[in-house]
């Protein structure tokens, strides 16, 4: 039986909340895993993913980042993630907290999670990290917009509204239809009284100056990454898909791959039932085949 272990990650003052997904047998390695905007490790297709991976022998450590889940204690807390800089700092806190390991340690980020691992890759300030991490995996990353859903135009807004008003709280609707086909998961995850799609307008905006930043090439790779997995769907209509795939094409990369979902939609681990068991097969063999 997998383990499933809770427990705090303190970092400037703040105590998230975690959770660990241990192997009943032996671990062959571990993957730190970072979410998506206001998603929290409770969540069922985070467990169903996790519990997949810890049956292959992967154990996978992941939190509630500030502001979001369990590690938004109060209304005031929500979506209150800090600055860039701060973001930036804290999810590599939670990184290198897991590096003293005897197995190899792979990380993993999905949606703004991605975006976030991305920006850890290039900026010289973590440069650290290339030689300690194994591999490096990325789904639906957030390198763009989808076009047409105008949040490229919203987008511009928020900006100029962050540089005067930057801790302003503001509903983040995430019309979850489009981001997965499984009317089951869109009303669990509905229901789910930790999900709160709250944000500031300083998250926001950082969040939207990394993805430009990737998206034109103002930051490169850090010397020593050479393991990158991208996987994203083409029928992604919230995340960019073309924009991703652009991301990658440009990189040269000893040990890297782009996997097309064909069809499928942003949460890749929470498509459609009979799809997230090829996603997690996916992700457990590519792990287990850079051990060999």
């Amino acid at each position: 039986m997998v383990t499933v272990t809770e427990g705090t990650f303190h970092v400037n003052g703040a105590d998230l909340y975690t959770k660990t997904w241990k192997p009943e047998t032996t671990t062959r390695a571990k993957l730190v895993y970072l979410m998506g905007v206001a998603d929290h490790v409770g969540l069922q297709a985070y467990d169903e993913l996790f519990t997949a991976l810890a049956n292959g022998g992967i154990m996978t450590f992941a939190h509630d980042s500030r502001g979001w889940g369990r590690s938004a204690r109060t209304p005031k807390d929500r979506g209150n993630v800090g600055s860039n800089e701060q973001v930036l700092q804290e999810n590599a806190a939670f990184i290198r907290a897991q590096l003293i390991s005897d197995e190899p340690v792979f990380v993993m980020g999905y949606s703004t999670g991605g975006n976030i691992v991305l920006t850890l890759m290039c900026l010289p300030e973590y440069s650290d990290l290339a030689t300690e991490i194994r591999g490096w995996l990325l789904h639906s990353p957030h390198v763009g917009f989808a076009p047409g859903n105008g949040n490229d135009f919203k987008g511009s807004i928020v900006r100029l509204f962050a540089k005067v008003m930057p801790k302003l709280q503001v509903s983040n609707t995430i019309p979850l239809d489009k981001v997965t086909r499984d009317p089951i998961a869109i009303s669990t995850q509905k229901k789910d009284p930790y999900w709160e799609p709250t944000v500031t307008l300083e998250f926001l905006d950082g969040l939207i100056g990394r993805a430009e930043a990737l998206r034109r090439g103002e930051v490169t790779l850090n010397n020593g990454i050479n393991s990158v997995w991208v996987g994203h769907g083409n029928g992604d209509v919230w995340i960019s898909y073309k924009d991703s795939k652009a991301w990658y094409v440009r990189q040269t990369l000893e040990d890297g791959e782009f996997k097309t979902y064909e069809g499928w939609y942003h949460q890749l681990h929470a498509d459609l039932p009979e799809t997230r068991e090829i996603f997690a097969k996916e992700i457990n063999d590519w792990i287990l085949a850079r051990l060999i």
